[in-house]
């Protein structure tokens, strides 16, 4: 079934792989050395031997968190809510330095504004316009924000529009499985369909 939602997902999207057709150097790099990068990084058959029974599809989303971290360099890398077990595993292996937490919506208000990198990571799609809401005045320009499923369903394609057409939000990439976003300000707004 994996490979036939890929084969789907890779047609519809044919005219988007790595990055061609991007105008905008960092969007360019960003696309082709962290979301299509094939390089098989040091630590990906130590990864695959510590979490042998995930799937293709969390395996593929796992390698990219890695690269992800690797690239953010981040203080925490914060998940709303719950996690699978993997994704700490790929995230820390990335970047030791990076602090993976889990965030309960009712200790949002008690949360200091961001001053270092953070990846925020709203795992579910149903409640992250509310919470999007609430943390967005602790964001700073290096905060990047991943909405699991923006494809999944018409409420989730709908939160995703909403969210590249605030004015508060600057590039964001559609990778169908997830959705990134960057906030920094000193960037155009441009909004990417990327081919995962």
């Amino acid at each position: 079934m994996y490979h036939l939602e890929r084969l789907w997902i890779w047609l519809t999207r044919l005219t988007c792989c790595r990055g061609f057709g991007i105008q905008s150097p960092s969007a360019y790099s960003f696309v082709r050395y962290v979301v299509n990068e094939h390089y098989p990084y040091y630590a990906y058959a130590d990864l695959c031997q510590q979490l042998p029974n995930i799937s293709k599809r969390e395996r593929k989303l796992g390698e990219f968190f890695f690269r992800l971290a690797n690239f953010a360099q981040a203080e925490r890398w914060i998940c709303c809510q719950s996690s699978p077990h993997w994704l700490a595993p790929y995230v820390q292996t990335a970047c030791k330095r990076t602090q993976f937490t889990h965030l309960q919506p009712c200790n949002i208000p008690s949360l200091t504004p961001f001053e270092q990198p953070v990846v925020l990571h709203l795992q579910d799609v149903e409640h992250a316009e509310e919470i999007f809401e609430q943390l967005l005045p602790k964001f700073n320009a290096h905060t990047i924000l991943l909405v699991n499923e923006v494809s999944k369903s018409a409420h989730a394609r709908q939160l995703w529009h909403r969210l590249q057409q605030d004015k508060r939000v600057g590039v964001t990439f559609d990778l169908y499985y997830c959705g990134v976003v960057f906030f920094d300000s000193a960037r155009p707004k441009q909004h990417y369909v990327i081919n995962f």
